[in-house]
Parts: C-alpha cells; structure tokens; sequence
C-alpha cells in the first residue's frame, strides 16, 4: 500500500506480458496435448502444461531433458548448464516443485526463473515461469566491481538525500527491450535511512548506468486495527531483562534462547535507523502507559504478533521467511510523516499527522500487509516494478484483509480524511484504482502503478472470498504465491497459475473451480484474454508487416471469438472472412494484424489511434478492447513504447480547431509544421522528413481549442533516432497566437551521430500582388507577411540545448514552393541564405544545426511558431513575451510552475528537477524557483533539497518575493 501523499518516482522500464499459443504435438510418453504460453519479449513459453513422462533420473535431470527435447521452443543452447537449482519442495499434496534460475556461463540471467511442477507419479504436469533464448555475451567485466558500486552511488547522488551509503554488487545477465547485458546489479542502501534501498543496474562493459529502481516497497496508507492508537487496552508479550521490561516476543514457535541475542523474536523499536532502543516500561508496572508515542509501539508490538500467529497457524510459514527469522518492529520512523514500508529487513511505520492519518503501526492490516511484503520477498520474489509489483502489493492487501477479516476495507481505522480508508478490494474505484483489465493503466510513476493496477487482483480476490469464503480463497492464493509464481510474473501468469493452484486443491470441475474462473473472469483475467495487450502495426513506405494477436481461452468450455477490426487504409486482419475463430479450453489462437504499405506514399505518413475490438460468446467479459497503433512510414516498436493513454481505450478523436485559428479567410495560415533530422555518416546522409507533421496528425491535428499543452514521440524508421516533442500552445488569442515547440532529439545508437536538425513551415499567406519574407537575426526569427500588412506568420528559434549545440551556420530559408528532401538536406548544410519573392505559395526552413551525439546523447531545441492579426510588427512582441519569464508571477517563493492558485506542490517539485537534471527546461518565474532566497539568485540543487523539505520532511515554511 501506498501512504504517502506525495510521491515522485521515475520508471523506465517496458514490461511485456505474455502471448498464448498452441502447440499439436504429443508430450514424450504422454497422452495430453501441450498447451503452450509464448512470452512475446523473449518469444519462448512462459506455459507449458500437458502430462510428460520422463524417464529416468532424478527431478533435475528429468527437468533438463524436458528442455532438451523443446530446444525449438525455449531456444537454450545447454540446459544442463543453463538452469541452476534454487529449491526444490514438495507440499502438502505430494506435488514436488522444483524452482530452476537461468544462468548463462555460471552468472545468473536477472528476473528470469522457471518452475518444473511434478505430480506424484513423478511425471511433470507443468513448467512455467520466463526464459531468454542463450544469450551471446561476454560474462568477463571490463569495469571493476568497485567502480561500478561507485557509479551507482555516483548516479544516485541527486535522487538521494545527502546521507551515507552502502553498496553490495552482483554480476547478472540483464534482459532489457530485447537484449541482454552483462551488468553490475548494485544495491545501494544506507545505515542511517530505513527509506534507501535501490537496484542500479551498471553495465560492466562500459560502466553506463541502464537502469534503477527503488527497491523499498510502499505502502501508502492502509487500515487496520491498532487497540493502543484507537485507547483500548491490548495484552502484549513483554521480556524482563533483569527487572527492565521491553517489548519483545519470546513466546512464538520461532525463538531461539537466549532473549539477549533478540534471535526469532518480535521486537519493537522506537526510531531504529537513528539508534533508537526498544520500546521499554519506564515505571517497572509492566504497563505501557507512560508518554504519548506509546500507543504506537504498543499497538505495532501486538499486531506483528497477530500478523505473525496468521502466517504460522494458517500456512505453517513462519516469519516472513519460513525460517523463523527475527521480526523488526520499527514505529516513530521519521522518514515519511504518512507512511509505513517493507524495506527488506524491517516493518517500518510513521506516527501519522494527526489531521489526515494515525500511527499507522495502530493498524492491524497495515501491519500483516508490511510483513506480507517479506513473504512475498521470500516466495515469488516479486519484481516491485509494473505487474509483479502490483502483484506483490495485491498480495499484502490480501494478507491485510485476511489477518484483519472484519471487512473488505484498509486503513478505515487510521485515515482521518477523505474516503476514509486507504482502500477497498470490494470498490477499487473508491481510491481511484482500476478493477478491470480494460481499464488497466501504464503509467512511469509509482514504479510503473505498483499501488494503481493492484485493484485488479485484489477485486478478484474480494470476488473469490465472497463466493467460496475466505478460508478456501487463502488457501489458493498463498499456494500460487508459494508454489507457482516467479520474480517476474505478471498478471496473465498469475491467473493461470491461480486456476492451476484451484485445480490442486479443489479439482477439475469442481464449484471452486468454477467460482475462481468467475472470479477472474470478472476482472478481465480470465475466459478468453488477448496478449499483448496494446497492439502496434507498423510498415514503411512501400512494405508491410504484420503483429500477431493470440487470444486464449482457460476455460472453461469452447468460446467462439469474432474480430471487429477499424477501417484504417492498408489494415488487414486475418484469419479468414468474418474474423472468427472458435477456442477450446485451454486453447489459443492467432490473429495477425497486417499493415500494408505497398500502395501508400509519403502523404500517409504517420501515427493512426483506433481501437481492435474482438467479441466473445459465452463469457461474462463479452468484448475485449485493445488500443492500436498504427504507424507508417516508421517501425512502430521504435516509439517508446506507450503513445497514449490505455486506460479509456476509446477510439481517438482529433482536434483542428486549435491550429485553424492560423487560417486567413477561410485558408490554413500555417498548413504544415514539420521537424525536420538529418544525419550524416561519413560521405553517406539520411534526411529523415516528416517525422512530425500535418500528416502525422501532430501538431496539426491533436491540438485542442484552448490553450494548453500537448507531449508526442517520435522516431526515425531505422530506429538510430527517437524524441520527445511538447507543444505550449494559446490559439484563442485575438490578435496573436503561437505554438511553442519544444524538442528532445537522442541518439539510440552505440557510436556517434552528426544529426542536423531544422523546423520546416509550409505557410499559405498569399495576396494578389505579392508577398515579402525577412529575417531578424537577433531573434533568430523568420516571417512572411503579405503586402497589406494584415497577417503574419514567423518561426523563431528561442533557445538550444545548454550545451550550446545550436551550431547555427546559416539560420534560415525562405523558399517559394516545396521542399524537396535533397533541397532540405543542401540547405540545411549551407552558408549562404536563400529568399524567394513571388505572389506563390511559401516555405520556411529554420535550421537548427549541426551536433554530435554520442551514444544516447541528447540535444534540445525551443521553438516558436507565431501568428500576428496586427501584421509582421505584431511578432517581436509576442516573441519578446514567450522569450523572457515573467519576473515573480504570482508572489509566493515556491510555486515554480507559477500556476495561479500560488500553491506550491509536487508539480513545482517536478518542475525544477525538469530545470536542473532532465531537459532542462527554461522556468516561467526565476524569483519563485530561488527557494533559499540566496542574494545571488541563483537556482541549484540548494533550491531543490529546501522544497523537498518543505513540502515532505520538517515542513519550514517558504517566504515571499522580493
């Protein structure tokens, strides 16, 4: 759970989920056909279920030669090399599982495990878990241990508070969009913040950081029942140490004498991670009684012993890794003033602020969901980013309402404003979460909605108690959790493997059975389920390509599935007429989606939104909506991989009012903008045209009428370029409009690129007598206006990177006609100015220059394009405006984005680490963003820790302008 109310947290990881398949052939000795689920990042099963008799040898010998004889499909060069055993158990029904890690050359491949699942007659029913095909790297690091530990704390350093660290590393394998690399897995964490725990993830080749993650798994306000914090009177299970009383639990199964080494206890803290003691009995009366943070420990003390009794007396697990270990209470943490967390070692809670939360230690479920988070830690291992993290967090809240079964409610007893609680599995809506997959929501905060996505499967769980009784629900759920996940598993895995874990208790056909199918089905996790969920179909010019769709059908029963597909020119789907096909049980079957190309030119280039419809019979989630994109012209997995929002999933609606507002007597004044790259390598050059566009439909299209602001992506079709492009825009003006660009071009590729960049404007001012271009070069601006001095349209060039990558030889073109895109390219490259003069149509060139980008380098660009009703002596000022940021907007030190409320939020907070660290972008009030109010003026990372701690730590309070 997540308590905080302000969090900011970055996500840069693509998660993929897994595609279905089917496979005809027999298993070895068997008698089942295999049913088979394709992962679509790695392309090999991530299910394989069927009855396989192997013989001879033991488990792991018979798990190898499983792998042996399916080279085709898992693409393993050596299992008998590549799979290391991690544990093998066998349960309470006989069933062993075998939990294999790959590895490549002896070092371990990064989320990537797989479950060899074996009857009691020794013969394998199931295999499941994610593979890569063998890698083909060098396992040999170039950068030393050390220096990658360095690197990793280095990185950090602006993300962190200024506080000691320590790291530990491990050398793994690192799947990532499609490839693998040989890293440093670095945790970092400190000795005097519970909050610090991060997973960094160096590269030891090049020493580049890839990727990070906070490993410290929130847990946002939840409910509870914490007798001490709500004035009730609890029994607690005390120590006397020589006449001192603490609060540690000796009297659980786990302990292990003597008391003084603390070793398979219960023991409450007050303030760990600053050195504080255990929680004691000032008076000698046994009787915690004695200040006001007592209820707190008390109430932490007691429901940590309820939470652990459930594990132990309902699972036999004990602690909250099954050996008994020691269980850190930590109340009066200071790191949030909301919050309670899991950060590997302890259970960690905030005293709550009084208006909006309690102690969050007083309650129950918040409690067993924080200890939840260890079991989990010590089962699956969930991944805590995107679907395993939502998993992970769905398993604490089902821990929470189990351990405190009262209700379907956390955090009723705590949270003191608001709805009231901090989540309800029978209501996910009630929070803001989804409780449906068609309203699943892909998102770069929260490690990628950790605390959003986890309403699904915790309204499926809500579904299952309600109709076979919590009793039997727990059961299933802790059995997958314990038996059939891995670190990566996401929610499509997930519910296979709760189906299969049903299956084992409870048997085919059976009620539960049929009441765990509903259940998911309900959620969209179950009947007939399409992978992936986003569909992309992407063909150059003159090609075509086609994306496969697989839908699967668990159960139970045959279920027929017809495609709706939308009318997008070149876009088939098959197979066959009517787009239908009949699934069996267990089944899967495969509809491609086919973009041809071959007839289209460049006039349809770029981006379509529609949404792929596929309507199934016989179920109770009747329709399946997956949002498609469309891309020609470009690869559509070159994008970075969300265009838009998932979560409607409605068909996209375009908006032109905005950029008709630039029209003169009924004709477009500005009928194309485009960004224009070139790139040059050695003699041979590229000119990438188009890449956004009046075609593409941005800018021009996906405009709304009032003023705001608008984020696209982009790429090149040979995927060594991608970007981000925003648009600040106010086309409601009267007398003058303008559209400000901003543009982040990077380089995705492993060696240097010189790229060229310019803005190309397609302007229809045009009058019976003529028209005149000019360039002003102290504002790098070029306009055209027609002879009755009426209407003007210009572009301008207001800043470059703040590396100074402009490099501008010659600023600007005014052409009449059209570009072509070797005239694009030659000008681009030239020194000397080019006008032409006529009453015809025109095109302006505003050149940005040339860069060199290194490997994932990253140049920016700000532009504006303007539109004056006053003529061309109507564009300085709008220019001079957009130019120069106000003085002090508002009059609150603070409010960095200089909204008009004046309220200094999370969003000014974002802002400045926008100004200092990202693209460093200009700010509208540079009085409002010197925090610290230094005389100079000057805005640094002092500004950024001063907010932080308004807004999150001790709460000073901010000054005025001066």
């Amino acid at each position: 759970m997540q308590y905080a109310t302000r969090v900011l947290t970055v996500a840069i990881l693509f998660f993929g989920f897994g595609v279905a398949a089917a496979r005809t052939n027999t298993p070895s000795g068997g008698h089942q056909p295999e049913r088979v689920m394709l992962n679509p990042e790695s392309g090999t099963p991530e299910i394989m279920s069927g009855r396989y008799v192997v013989p001879g040898g033991n488990r792991l010998e018979k798990a190898v030669r499983f792998f042996e004889e399916r080279r085709d499909l898992y693409r393993l060069t050596q299992p008998d090399q590549e799979l290391r055993v991690i544990r093998e158990e066998t349960d309470e029904l006989g069933k062993t599982h075998l939990r294999l890690q790959q590895t490549y050359q002896g070092v371990p491949i990064w989320g990537r495990q797989v479950i060899v699942h074996f009857d009691t007659d020794e013969t394998i029913y199931l295999v499941g878990g994610q593979t890569i095909p063998t890698p083909q790297l060098d396992v040999v690091p170039s950068v030393p241990d050390q220096t990658a530990r360095q690197q990793a704390a280095e990185n950090l350093k602006d993300t962190l508070p200024p506080v000691a660290l320590q790291t530990e590393s491990e050398l793994v394998i690192y799947p990532l969009a499609g490839s693998a690399s040989l890293v440093w897995l670095v945790t970092v964490t400190s000795p005097e913040r519970a909050d610090v725990r991060w997973r960094v993830f160096v590269d030891a080749q090049t020493g580049r950081v890839l990727d990070r993650y906070s490993d410290i798994q929130y847990d946002g306000p939840d409910v509870g029942s914490g007798i001490d914090v709500q004035g009730n009177t609890v029994p607690l299970d005390i120590y006397n140490f020589g006449g001192v009383f603490q609060l540690v639990d000796a009297t659980r199964p786990m302990f292990t004498p003597p008391a003084s080494n603390l070793d398979g206890v219960i023991v409450t803290y007050k303030d760990y991670y600053n050195g504080g003691p255990i929680s004691s009995d000032p008076d000698g009366d046994k009787i915690w009684d004695d200040d006001p943070g007592m209820p707190a420990e008390v109430s932490g003390h007691y429901n940590a012993r309820l939470s652990y009794d459930y594990f132990y007396n309902t699972f036999g697990w004990d602690s909250y890794n099954n050996s008994g270990s020691t269980i850190i209470v930590n109340v009066h943490d200071p790191t949030y003033t909301n919050n309670a967390f899991w950060n590997g070692v302890s259970i960690n809670f905030a005293d709550g602020d009084g208006v909006n939360f309690l102690p969050f230690s007083g309650s129950l479920d918040v409690v067993a969901h924080e200890l939840g988070h260890g079991v989990t830690q010590y089962t699956a291992g969930l991944i805590y980013r995107y679907q395993p993290g939502a998993l992970n967090e769905s398993y604490s809240d089902v821990f929470g309402v189990c351990v405190d079964r009262d209700d379907w409610l956390l955090g009723e007893e705590i949270r003191l404003t608001g709805s009231g609680i901090i989540r309800s599995m029978q209501d996910p809506s009630i929070t803001g979460q989804p409780m449906h997959m068609n309203d699943f929501r892909n998102v770069d905060y929260d490690n990628g909605g950790v605390h959003i996505n986890s309403g699904i499967p915790n309204h499926a769980f809500y579904n299952a108690g309600v109709s076979i009784g919590r009793d039997k629900a727990e059961q299933i759920w802790f059995r997958t959790l314990r038996y059939y996940l891995t670190s990566n598993s996401g929610f499509y895995f997930w519910a296979g493997m709760i189906m299969q874990a049903t299956h084992d208790l409870y048997g085919a056909g059976s009620t539960e059975e049929a009441a765990i199918n509903a259940a998911l089905d309900d959620v969209g996790l179950n009947t007939v389920y399409a992978l992936p969920q986003e569909v992309s179909a992407g063909a150059t010019i003159g090609g075509s390509s086609g994306e496969s769709v697989w839908l699967y059908n668990p159960g139970p029963g045959a279920k027929p599935v017809s495609a709706v597909p939308p009318s997008i020119t070149g876009l088939t789907l098959t197979p066959g007429p009517g787009y239908q096909a009949t699934i069996p049980e267990g089944d899967s079957s495969e509809f491609i989606v086919t973009l041809d190309a071959t007839a289209l030119d460049s006039c349809d280039v770029g981006l379509t939104f529609d949404t792929l419809r596929f309507d199934v019979t016989g179920s109770i989630n009747s329709q399946i909506k997956l949002p498609l994109t469309v891309a020609v012209g470009y690869t559509s997995y070159s994008l970075l991989n969300r265009l838009f929002n998932t979560g409607c999933l409605l068909v996209q609606e375009y908006n032109t009012t905005a950029m008709d507002r630039f029209e003169r007597d009924g004709v477009d004044a500005l009928y194309d903008a485009t960004l224009l790259l070139g790139v040059r390598d050695g003699n041979d050059t590229t000119v990438y045209r188009h890449v956004f566009g009046h075609q593409s439909m941005a800018p021009v299209d996906q405009f709304q009428a009032s003023p705001g602001e608008e984020r696209f992506q982009f790429a090149s079709d040979d995927g060594r370029l991608q970007g981000t492009v925003t648009y600040t825009y106010d086309t409601s003006g009267v007398d003058c409009e303008y559209i400000i660009a901003e543009y982040s071009i990077y380089n995705l590729c492993d060696t240097p690129l010189t790229v060229f960049a310019g803005v190309y404007g397609d302007f229809d001012i045009f009058n019976a007598t003529s028209n005149y271009a000019d360039y002003v070069d102290t504002s790098a601006m070029v306009y055209m206006y027609d002879a009755s001095d009426t209407r003007a349209c210009a572009f301008a060039l207001l800043d470059s990177t703040p590396r100074n990558l402009r490099a501008v030889n010659n600023p600007t073109y005014v052409w009449s006609g059209d570009f072509t895109d070797y005239t694009i390219y030659d000008l681009m490259t030239r020194t000397t100015n080019l006008s032409g003069l006529s009453a015809d149509d025109w095109s302006i060139l505003l050149t940005m220059g040339s860069v060199v980008l290194g490997p994932n380098d990253t140049a920016r660009y700000r532009v504006a394009m303007l539109y004056s009703n006053t003529g061309s002596a109507g564009l300085q000022p709008i220019l001079d405006k957009l130019s120069q940021p106000p003085a002090c907007c508002v009059g609150t030190v603070g409010n960095v984005n200089c909204d008009p409320g004046d309220v200094v939020d999370i969003a000014d907070l974002t802002q400045l680490i926008d100004h200092l660290f990202i693209n460093f972008t200009p700010l509208c009030c540079t009085e409002e963003a010197n925090i610290n109010t230094d005389p100079g003026g000057i805005i640094d990372i002092a500004d950024l820790t001063q907010l932080i701690d308004h807004l999150f730590i001790n709460f000073p309070p901010l000054g005025s302008c001066p």
